[in-house]
Parts: structure tokens; sequence; C-alpha cells
């Protein structure tokens, strides 16, 4: 096996170079299954977050090239690290801190320098993980809005719309049941949280409306009641008993 393919399938890079300068990696990765297709694309981007970038704010930057070779390969729009269609949209957004984070901090960007959108892995320093999901079995909502991705020159697409409920962590059962990750941890505890359902299981013995059937989920708090704006702090999978009230469209930045 060559050196490229060791780096794409085993997630072994010595340097920021050896991936932006490798010009064969997203062939690699469309010649894989499509469950393969997307576990390949997320650990290249955990392995990303974890190269040394001496500036944080560089590290959107530095992505540019990687990101729009993968766009292509995927013929799909996307930015900030996140793959657009109703293929890969959803799955984009599952990441979270990694177990060996402590906590993730929103990086201070420059004056003129783009700023990233809370849903972006971008905005944070740190290393990086994916909500674990059987390939198969997930149906994807197509109720949430994917971003505008071709806003126009000088602008870029950093909000995204989607119906939000909320939220009771006292009807989940920490396990198997759900399982919650926040980039900054003590922020479940704001009581103003709703979260977004991007995918629940397809099960054959569970009703859509079954309490216990798992939703996958963006956790959201809100920042202007004005602009009806909202955050994100983490995501996981809750049971659906867990969700309640009516569906409120939010939007998130």
């Amino acid at each position: 096996m060559d050196q490229t393919n060791c780096r794409v399938q085993n997630c072994v890079c010595s340097s920021l170079g050896d991936l932006l300068g490798d010009s064969n990696f997203p062939t690699l990765i469309m010649k894989a299954e499509r469950g393969e297709i997307i576990v390949r694309y997320q650990d290249l981007y955990r392995q990303y977050c974890r190269l040394n970038v001496s500036v944080p704010s560089d590290r959107a930057i530095a992505m540019n090239g990687l990101q729009s070779r993968l766009l292509k390969a995927f013929n799909t729009k996307g930015d900030f690290g996140i793959v657009g269609s109703s293929r890969y949209f959803g799955r984009s957004l599952l990441w979270i801190r990694h177990k060996d984070q402590d906590s993730m901090e929103h990086i201070e960007f420059p004056e003129g320098q783009h700023k990233m959108p809370s849903w972006s892995w971008m905005a944070y320093m740190g290393a990086i993980d994916y909500v674990n999901f059987p390939f198969a079995s997930v149906k994807w909502e197509h109720t949430v809005e994917e971003p505008d991705w071709e806003e126009g020159p000088g602008h870029r697409a950093c909000v995204f719309r989607g119906p939000s409920y909320r939220f009771s962590l006292r009807k989940t059962a920490a396990g198997l049941e759900s399982q919650l990750f926040f980039e900054r941890p003590g922020e479940e505890s704001n009581e103003t949280l709703r979260c977004i359902i991007l995918g629940r299981d397809i099960l054959p013995s569970m009703a859509d409306d079954d309490p216990r059937r798992r939703c996958y989920v963006l956790v959201v708090v809100p920042i202007s009641e004005a602009r009806n704006a909202w955050r994100r702090i983490g995501a996981g999978y809750v049971p659906w008993r867990s969700l309640s009230g009516s569906e409120e469209l939010v939007v998130v930045e």
C-alpha cells in the first residue's frame, strides 16, 4: 500500500502540507462504498483538526484548498467543513468535541476575516469526532434548510434554518438511550436550549412517533430574540419522548 492510501485510510498525516499537497485524496475517497465515503471524509476532518496550526484563525483559510477538492469530488456544495446536499448535510453537522478534549473554545477572528458560524467546527479550537450512527437505518430530515451556498461574491452562507423542539434532560436515560456532547461542559444546564432533529432511526418495530425512537439532534440556545437567532452548543442523540411542545423554526448562526 502506498503512502497516499495509508494517509487516507489510516489517518496518518505528518504535517499540514501532506494533506493540502495530496492531489489524489478525493479520488481515493470516492472509490469507496457510500458508507465508507462518509467514514473517510470524516476521518480526514478529524485528522485535520489535530494538525498544528500556529494561528488558530488560519485553520479555516488553510482548509480551503482541501475542502474545494473534496466538494468537487462529491459533486456538491458546502463550506466551513460542512458538506451540503441531503445525503451529507445532516451527517456533517453531527460533529462533536473529541473525548480527549475537555472543552472547545471559540476562535477569535481578526477584523476583516470572515467569522465561522457556530455550527462549524472551524469556529472552535480543538479536536473533533462524529456522532456514531448506523448508515442504513437513519432517515435524514428534509425540513432542515441548508444555507444558501451561493450568496454571491463577498458573502458567505452563515445561517441555516430548521424546526426546533423544547428538550428535557430528565426524560432521558444516559447510555444507549441518550448521549449528548457539548462544546463547553456546563452549557447543558441552560434552560432555554432546544433541539433540531437532523435524523431519526428507522426501525421496523417502531412507529414514527414511538417515544423510544432515537433522534439525532443539534442542540441550540438563543443569542438574539429580535432576529430569532440561535447558536449551536452541542450535538448527539435523544429519544423522541424527551422532545416536547410545538415546532419552532429557528435560525442557527
